[in-house]
């Protein structure tokens, strides 16, 4: 319910609220290592966080996380995927790049493969 409430908060133009739920739910499934819904709020929470033009705290977060993914063992092109939505912030190129990346991570999270740009 809450991720529901980040969303619809997020979409009703209350990004501080919206970032305040995401960052709750982010640190909840870090310390349950929640694996797959870390990287998902995180998705959400980079995202409200630079739609607020502050793309070097949404870097900072997506740079956090991904020595996380590599402690799991993640596959290869889902840490590569991460790498780009990083370099992608720090150039300020997001271009639809978040739902892009939320479907790929739905879809390849257990079936690697390469993530595709267009």
């Amino acid at each position: 319910m809450h991720w529901l409430e980040g969303k619809l908060a997020r979409n009703m133009g209350k990004p501080d609220e919206a970032a305040y739920i995401f960052q709750k739910m982010w640190e909840e499934f870090r310390v349950r290592e929640l694996r797959h819904d870390l990287v998902m709020v995180t998705l959400d929470l980079a995202e409200v966080i630079a739609a607020s033009d502050q793309f070097e705290e949404a870097a900072k977060l997506v740079r956090q996380v991904y020595p996380i993914m590599v402690n799991w063992g993640l596959h290869r092109y889902a840490l590569a995927t991460w790498l780009m939505l990083r370099e992608a912030l720090e150039l300020r190129q997001l271009n639809g790049l978040f739902s892009r990346m939320r479907v790929y991570y739905r879809r390849h999270w257990n079936r690697p493969a390469a993530f595709q740009t267009e």
